[in-house]
């Protein structure tokens, strides 16, 4: 998934904003039950009738029973109506998972929802996993951060992108940036929508840089890019994160 340009800069120009980051040196980083063997050739018993038995009483001898082989139905198939247990790299939790219910929504900041999970910034990027699933090393590029101690990484889920600060070993959620003119924030403003369907939404009270408004709610912000009217980008940021920044020389 690749966004316009334009978009792509102004993602990357807000969080360079943030992060007091000038050009980044990024490098990529390409991030049964075992079978019941089968049945070995079955060897059948000798049966012998007593040598003091005649002819005619061999005749009239009741047949030995048959010899039945052991059943080897359900040896190698699961039996029916057994529930199975997930992968364990199966995502938990997930919309689809019956002990689902609801994300938590934080009343105090500014956060963001897939498919009924939500993302809050300053989430451990564990947690955001176990809510949406894991990327395969394709979808995540990763670079040495110039704001933290560590490395800075992306996240490219399907219609947005989440990057990640490093903090004491572990990821957690600095911003995130919509891509899919299809997604919208929880009150419903997307890419593609106008400025004054942005203000009738969020209201005026927003600060202006250039053609960015930005709104603050607690430690986040949410950010428009506005052109000619229409919202071309849509990102939310961690403004607690500006404290546990390097001091930049």
């Amino acid at each position: 998934m690749r966004k316009p340009l334009i978009t792509l800069i102004a993602a990357v120009v807000a969080v360079a904003a943030l992060t007091g980051c000038g050009g980044v040196a990024a490098s990529t980083t390409n991030i049964s039950p075992d079978g019941v063997p089968g049945n070995s050739p079955e060897v059948a018993a000798a049966v012998t009738i007593p040598s003091a038995v005649g002819a005619d009483d061999a005749r009239t001898a009741p047949p030995s029973p048959p010899e039945t082989a052991a059943p080897t139905a359900g040896l190698t198939d699961p039996p029916e109506n057994v529930p199975t247990e997930p992968p364990t790299d199966a995502p938990t939790g997930a919309p689809n998972d019956p002990s689902y219910a609801s994300d938590p929504k934080p009343s105090d900041a500014f956060w963001f929802e897939s498919n009924g999970r939500v993302i809050e910034m300053g989430m451990d990027a564990e947690d955001i996993f176990a809510r949406l699933g894991r990327l395969g090393s394709e979808d995540i590029f990763v670079s040495t951060s110039c704001a933290f101690v560590g490395e800075d990484k992306i996240f490219y889920y399907d219609g947005f992108i989440i990057n990640t600060f490093p903090l004491d070993g572990r990821d957690y959620v600095l911003s995130i940036t919509l891509e899919d003119e299809a997604l919208k924030t929880p009150e419903g403003v997307g890419l593609g929508d106008t400025f004054d369907e942005m203000t009738a939404v969020y209201g005026t009270e927003y600060e202006e840089e250039l053609i960015r408004y930005i709104y603050r709610k607690g430690g986040t912000r949410l950010e428009f890019l506005v052109e000619d009217g229409v919202i071309a980008d849509v990102t939310y940021m961690n403004s607690h994160a500006e404290s546990l920044m390097i001091p930049q020389l």
